[in-house]
């Protein structure tokens, strides 16, 4: 026999009566919902923001890459000048720049 505060009670009864006691209906829930919120918590707040990270440097453009670029800039100008519109215009022009190497 156990003696508690208010009585005595058999060993099992004891033992429901100590659980009941220390751990309250829903008290264990919440305490384990409030450890995953602090461990969600500590998990975004230790991984830095995504801008933080280092840039990888950016590349070079191939001489090909730089010449279609400035191709690009120069149909957008001679579009702008002419009102040339169409598939068959830019491919002819870009055909034409592309040769010119100057």
């Amino acid at each position: 026999m156990v003696v508690w505060l208010h009585g005595t009670y058999a060993p099992a009864q004891a033992a429901a009566v100590y659980r009941a006691n220390v751990f309250p209906e829903g008290v264990t829930m919440n305490r384990i919902l409030a450890a995953a919120c602090a461990a969600a918590f500590l998990a975004l707040a230790s991984t830095p923001p995504a801008g933080a990270q280092d840039k990888p440097p950016e590349k070079k453009l191939t001489v090909q890459q730089q010449r279609m670029k400035d191709c690009a800039v120069k149909w957008k100008a001679e579009k702008a000048k002419t009102g040339v519109k169409g598939r068959d215009a830019y491919r002819k022009f870009l055909s034409a720049c592309l040769k010119n190497k100057s």
